[in-house]
């Protein structure tokens, strides 16, 4: 992470390692860590919402700063693979 000279943060790099269980697509798995991230940068960096006389004052995407692709930081995701067995889920009805 950095900070330009007018204070405003950047995040250079994220690693993010996550334990999903068996995993059927890491493809699907990345894409999915990888949109939460953005969304979580986005929120925390760029989105303000602003409400004026009981309205929002954003009413398009052009005036809602949202990360862009253009900007998102090099993102690094390692899937963990793990060796325990599969385990059945219960049924939270069956005990009804």
């Amino acid at each position: 992470m950095s900070v330009s000279e007018n204070g405003r943060f950047k995040i250079e790099k994220i690693y993010f390692r996550v334990d999903c269980g068996l995993c059927i697509s890491p493809n699907l798995v990345r894409s999915q860590i990888e949109g939460g991230i953005i969304m979580g940068i986005s929120l925390a960096l760029n989105e303000k919402l602003s409400i004026k006389e009981g309205r929002v004052v954003q009413t398009n995407y052009d005036q809602y700063k949202i990360t862009r692709m253009k900007h998102t930081p090099e993102i690094e995701i390692e899937i963990v693979e793990n060796d325990l067995p599969l385990q059945e889920l219960e049924n939270p009805q069956s005990s009804l």
